[in-house]
């Protein structure tokens, strides 16, 4: 082949072509490697030879000059010569040839050379590499050395007298046999034998093959569960050395033939263990110890043992079986043949093997050139464990990196595979690993596993190890346009450790250069004067010698108000489970019985339950065997909590509301007896039964379980649970919410309630009251004056209760902080972090940002401190938004420390959109990493900047998240913030859709000065570009040096920005206007023209639909007037005359869009005739939308079998959330078995129609679950709810009928035959 090379700079590549016929050969790569190859095929020879002149070209164009004595690159070598035993071969140790290096187009084979400037010189580090990984399994380019026959003798009996003392009870009568048989020079035979052998100096004859199993069978009995050391190398089975020394000397002896034929029943067979996760050859000391022997083979051996085994491979019918055939061989030779790796996979995968699901497969892709892998190198759960393998996961990792060497491929991609099933120290000794290679993808394919402490903990060793390395990684990942936090937080903390000049030479050249140049210019700015930095910041208030307090201690009296109990909506549909279970005393004497039944089951002493003493007796009154039942349920409480189930007292309880009143009251007082799942329905039927009568009960639920019951008591108006509440506020944060939720719908009550507490004497009671008065003045209009009315009812008590009331309300907010501050914690480093800019000009030096992160620290949501609002005053939103992003990743980067969460909420009172939008990423993937309770956190944190931006990503994460726990939350959030403004989470959706800073026309000009280009968007809220003459481009431009610097940079940001927005927006705001369709909502006239009709953005969607103007918002009504909005916001009809409608707030009726089933006759045609003309594409199905409708026999039905046994794919069921449907809740096996929908019936009311499936889905499992759902029944029943469902199918209106349908229609066309 020709050779041409380029040396220059950091460059040091090599380009060869040949062609042979019409096939074109090019071969290029660093120089030293084995480089990559790639051919083409043309028509004829003359057109492979002009390809080759016009490549040899461009190659010299570029600075490719001829070899001086054109010597190719090194060749793939021939098997080593055979090393002595026990020496450990050196793996190849050149550097992989970069992923990108020289890649071609498909069409192509050219090699062009990657620009210098693309990437760093990435080069492994193989002093890390050594002490990481261990020795690579044998291949046959690759062997581990052989032993002759005397050698492999002294071998075996060296092992035996090594596992002597330690051979198990199982495997003595082996050893016994191996102690009798064994000679010094072989095995022990006939004296005549031994005198042929001592008289010739012959090694002695090879035992024929069923001797020689024997022997294997006893030494595989007698090694089994041993582990012995060698070589100071990790330990092994001694089975494999035991082995690997017989199969060397009856190679030696018996040539290679009777290796095969003794070998022949033990390949692929487990011998003394029969578990799942031992069923690959790399569980198994035969199979390795023959793979030694095999590939050590010579050459004419090694091709006899080919064609030995080939025909039992293909003989075989166990899969396991012929995959362990060629794990034995390792052929990593240029060579094709049956036991080829990858010919195995190829085979059984065409047979129906699940090559991702079969262990023993998995030695296979490690042995195969990885690239031809990667569809089956699938990530499952519970499949693949290292500890059952007798192979170190050291020694694994070294034979990916051995292979991909050998195939000239990166080794990341496979490592990275592997990785997933590491546990702890096997996930940072991998990661380790594939840092160390050098490759320049390895840090980004650890991205994903960052929030795990055991990939930070080998970021950490790895950074100390190479910090010039990790540098390089870490800034690459950045230029890469990858704005992961904990990254960026690790490279400041280097740029801080570091001079500048020794960075810019880890740094290399390109991008990750120009992206430290970025990092450094942030840190080099100039301080501002003490004198200008806010006075809270220079001098903190909390740092100073507290002062007492002098403020007034009342004795108050709290002031009596009634109790109320209002029910919202109806009562929740009895639990047919819950109840199926309930056993109802009548009599005290029933009682009597169901306690001496309960305690005679004997509970496992592991519950800890003591044994009841004093049961009661026939003939004692209801009294005492009442105080027995309280004793007795709470002392099993206290115990184990479910050991009421096990002893059946749970069929009481479960049902207590139907229980005599004292039983019922009697088991209500005991805290925690109620399952929380039972509580939703067991509290409101108590309150409704008893009243003010189960308050008592219900406060010792409360107290005992905060977070469960304040959600489910804000219908409850009583004085005695404000205090609970209050505290709640101040110190449980999860109970914030559904307590904030308590004291705005009883606000008179618990003001009342904590106004005595408030001004009381100091304690946590008074803490607790000051802080909810001071929350709820600030919350509501007119609370103050309200505070201060219901005060006045407490100066009969004391004249002083005004003032003590001013005192608590209007302390010095800069004063408020807590008595105890905690320590910043080691990870807060001032000088790593972005400097906040004061607007008069200068940053904070680093007392002031300590100070900063101090009063962020103490900080509560309820309770901001005032110096807060101060800084932002002062500072630059800008800069305070940077700064709280690289607070919030030094954080992430230390491991999210929960005690430091406030370095997340900081975001929420600095951050900007830009923080909105980053967050919004990885709220969506917390989840996933188990950290639901800080994704929960970061949705308060976008409600807190309030932004816009903010909220659409925070209605996106309630509209759309494959997490439903955390989605519900997101509702909730969106819920309460509609509550508050009066609205329902519809309504404010309609109101969070942003402007994206859209001018009137729903577009925006990008001005690059000379140059101006024109933004629009299509029927999916894509968005293009147009230059002046009004064409279409594919992109903005990249600016040009004649356009004016300043505005094309703002330009380009902010296009980029709104690519950003857009996106996430775009599917949100089309699926809204789809329910709206779906569900027949209807909104003010007004409210449609401000939000729809004249919106910058969402008039895009408004334009290519078609509206009705409604009497009222029945879904039953028609539409009295059908119309579309034109571009230029004109009103028109299906004839495009124009029409005349009123908008405003005074208009009366509704706007809806129109469903096909209310268009008149011939609607459909003329509308969509106008969409034609004017060649509108709508964002989803109107005009074109299915109609399904109800036969006679199902309108009278609550069940619906029409779509029942089909078969779809699992996936299919779980993208139903698109069209309406949700998953079901997850049942006690984690399974899902049905779909919900809420349907609307003619009357107005609403229900759930459930839409059953087997054979369920896993939550959180996926890859466990069947491939295929078989559809069921369609109910508007439950699976728990009480039998006998009063509404048919044909109580529903036409529209939800027909919605519902579609849905599960469409599903059904994706049924597999």
């Amino acid at each position: 082949m020709e050779r041409y090379e380029l040396v220059e700079g950091k460059s040091s590549k090599f380009w060869e072509a040949a062609v042979e016929g019409n096939r074109l050969t090019v071969r290029f790569g660093r120089i030293g490697t084995q480089g990559q190859t790639k051919e083409k095929d043309f028509d004829s020879a003359e057109d492979a030879e002009r390809e080759k002149k016009k490549l040899v070209k461009e190659k010299t164009g570029k600075g490719y000059v001829p070899a001086m004595n054109g010597a190719a690159a090194p060749a793939a070598s021939a098997p080593p010569k055979p090393q002595e035993a026990g020496v450990r071969p050196e793996m190849a140790r050149e550097p992989a040839p970069a992923a990108a290096e020289d890649e071609a187009s498909a069409a192509t084979v050219s090699g062009d050379d990657v620009p210098q400037d693309a990437s760093p010189e990435f080069r492994p580090d193989e002093a890390q590499l050594d002490a990481l990984i261990g020795k690579p399994l044998a291949t046959r380019s690759r062997p581990h050395g052989s032993l002759d026959a005397a050698s492999a003798w002294a071998h075996l009996l060296a092992d035996l007298r090594s596992i002597k003392p330690a051979v198990k009870k199982e495997g003595s009568d082996a050893f016994a046999w191996l102690e009798e048989n064994v000679g010094e020079t072989g095995p022990k035979g006939s004296v005549s034998g031994w005198l042929k052998t001592t008289l010739t100096g012959k090694a002695p004859a090879a035992p024929d093959a069923a001797e020689a199993q024997k022997w294997i069978a006893r030494i595989l009995l007698a090694s089994g569960g041993l582990v012995m050391h060698k070589d100071g190398e990790e330990g092994r089975p001694a089975g494999i050395y035991c082995l690997r020394a017989f199969l060397f000397w009856l190679s030696a002896t018996g040539g290679v033939e009777r290796v095969i034929e003794a070998a022949a029943p033990f390949i692929g067979v487990n011998h003394d263990k029969h578990r799942a996760y031992d069923s690959s050859s790399w569980s198994k000391p035969f199979d390795l110890a023959l793979r030694d022997v095999l590939t050590s083979l010579p050459q004419e051996d090694y091709e006899r043992a080919i064609g030995l085994l080939t025909p039992a491979y293909h003989a075989e019918q166990d899969w396991p079986r012929k995959a362990a055939y060629s794990f034995i061989l390792a052929d990593d030779r240029p060579v094709e043949h049956d036991l080829k790796p990858l010919a195995v996979i190829h085979e059984a995968a065409a047979a129906g093997q699940d090559i991702g699901a079969s262990l023993p497969m998995v030695p296979l892709l490690v042995d195969a050139p990885a690239a031809t892998t990667g569809k089956w190198r699938t990530r499952r759960s519970y499949f693949m464990y290292y500890g059952y393998f007798d192979v170190p996961l050291a020694d694994i990792a070294a034979s990916v990196i051995a292979n991909a060497r050998h195939h000239g491929e990166p080794a990341v991609p496979l490592l990275d595979w592997l990785l997933h099933y590491g546990y702890d120290a096997q996930r940072t000794q991998l990661a380790r690993i594939i840092l160390a290679t050098g490759e320049d993808n390895a840090l980004a394919q650890l991205l994903p596993y960052l929030h795990e402490k055991w990939i930070r903990a080998a970021l950490d060793e790895a950074m100390a190890a190479n910090p010039a390395l990790g540098l390089r990684q870490h800034l690459a990942v950045l230029a890469g346009g990858r704005n992961e936090p904990v990254v960026r937080a690790r490279v400041m903390d280097l740029v801080k450790q570091y001079p500048a000049g020794t960075l810019r030479v880890w740094a290399g050249g390109g991008r990750p250069l120009a992206q430290l140049e970025k990092l450094l210019e942030t840190g080099n700015v100039p301080l501002a004067p003490p004198g200008k930095v806010p006075m809270v910041l220079r001098d903190p208030p909390w740092r100073k010698k507290a002062v007492k307090s002098e403020d007034r201690v009342l004795d108050l009296a709290p002031i009596a108000t009634p109790f109320r109990y209002h029910r919202e909506g109806p009562l929740p549909e009895d639990n047919r489970w819950r109840l199926s279970r309930v056993r109802t005393v009548k009599t005290t004497e029933k009682l009597i019985e169901a306690i001496r039944e309960f305690e005679s089951k004997a509970l496992p002493a592991w519950y800890n339950v003591p044994r009841a003493t004093n049961l009661p007796q026939r003939g004692d009154d209801e009294e005492k065997v009442l105080g027995f039942v309280s004793q007795r349920v709470n002392e099993i409480i206290h115990a184990r909590s479910y050991g009421l189930n096990a002893s059946g007292w749970n069929t009481l309880i479960d049902g207590l509301e139907s229980q005599p009143d004292r039983l019922a009251l009697t088991l209500w007082d005991c805290p925690g007896a109620v399952a929380s799942y039972f509580m939703g329905d067991i509290y409101p039927r108590m309150m409704e039964r008893f009243g003010e009568r189960a308050l008592p009960g219900l406060l010792r639920q409360v107290e005992n379980d905060p977070v469960g019951m304040l959600d489910k008591v804000r219908d409850t108006d009583a004085a005695e649970i404000a205090p609970l509440a209050a505290r709640a506020l101040l110190k449980l944060k999860k109970a914030r919410l559904p307590a904030m939720q308590w004291l705005r719908n009883h606000r008179p009550t618990a003001i009342t309630r904590l106004i005595p507490d408030a001004v009381g004497r100091k304690g946590a009671a008074r803490d607790a009251a000051e802080h909810t008065l001071r929350w709820l003045a600030a919350d509501g209009t007119e609370a103050r004056t309200e505070i201060e009315t219901i005060g006045r009812a407490y100066e009969a008590q004391s004249p002083d209760v005004h003032e003590a009331l001013a005192e608590v309300l209007d302390r010095d907010p800069l004063g408020r902080y807590p008595a105890r501050i905690g320590k910043l914690p080691a990870w807060f480093k001032p000088a790593s972090l972005t400097r906040p800019v004061l607007k008069d000009g200068g940053a904070l030096a680093d007392e002031a940002m300590t100070a900063l992160a101090e009063m962020i620290s103490f900080s509560t949501p309820e309770a901001i401190y005032a110096g807060i609002d101060v800084t932002k005053e002062a500072a630059t939103a800008d800069s305070l938004a940077r700064f709280s992003w690289d607070l919030f990743s030094a954080w992430l980067a230390e491991g999210a420390p929960g005690k430091d969460g406030w370095a997340l909420r900081a975001i929420g009172w600095l951050g900007d959109d830009e923080c909105a939008r980053q967050l919004t990423r990885l709220i969506r993937k917390w989840p996933g990493e188990s950290a639901h309770q800080r994704a929960v956190t970061g949705l308060d944190v976008l409600a807190d900047i309030g932004t816009d931006v903010a909220l659409m990503n925070l209605n996106g994460i309630a509209e759309k998240l494959k997490f439903k726990g955390l989605q519900e939350r997101a509702r909730e959030k969106i819920a309460a913030l509609a509550e508050a403004r009066d609205l329902t989470p519809e309504e404010l959706a309609d109101r969070l859709a942003p402007d994206l800073d859209l001018d009137e026309r729903g577009g925006l000009e990008l001005d690059f000065g000379p140059r101006r280009f024109r933004v629009g968007f299509d029927e999916f809220l894509k968005p293009w570009v147009k230059d002046e003459t009004g064409k279409r481009l594919k992109d903005l431009p990249k600016p040009l040096r004649s356009d004016d610097a300043e505005r094309s940079a703002a330009a380009v940001k902010k296009w980029s920005a709104l690519k950003k927005d857009a996106r996430a927006v775009a599917s949100l705001q089309i699926a809204r206007l789809e329910n709206m369709l779906s569900t027949s909502r209807r909104v003010a006239p007004a409210v449609f023209w401000t939000f729809f009709a004249s919106h910058p953005l969402i008039r895009h969607l408004s334009q290519r639909l078609v509206w009705g103007v409604y009497d009222d918002r029945d879904p039953r009504t028609t539409p009295t007037t059908i119309f579309r909005i034109s571009d230029d916001l004109s009103v028109t009809d299906a004839a495009d005359d124009t029409l005349d409608l009123d908008f405003s707030v005074d208009a009366p009726g509704a706007i809806g869009l129109v469903h096909p089933l209310h268009l008149p006759e011939g609607g459909l045609d003329a509308w969509g005739a106008l969409f034609g003309d004017y060649e509108i594409s709508q964002p989803f199905p109107q005009l074109g939308r299915e109609i399904h409708m109800l036969d006679e026999a199902e309108k009278s039905a609550h069940e619906i079998g029409r779509f029942e046994n089909l078969k779809v794919e699992s996936a299919r069921i779980r993208g139903m959330a698109a069209r309406g449907w949700q998953l079901g809740a997850p049942q006690d096996s984690g399974c899902i078995w049905w779909l919900e929908r809420p349907v609307r019936f003619a009357d107005g009311t609403t229900k759930d129609a459930m839409f059953y499936f087997g054979d369920g889905l896993f939550a959180g499992a996926a890859d466990l679950e069947d491939k295929h759902q078989t559809l069921g029944k369609l109910s508007l029943e439950s699976l728990y709810g009480k039998k006998g469902a009063t509404r048919t199918f044909g109580d529903l209106d036409p529209v939800t009928a027909s919605e519902m349908l579609r849905g599960l229609a469409l599903l059904a066309e994706t049924a597999v035959k």
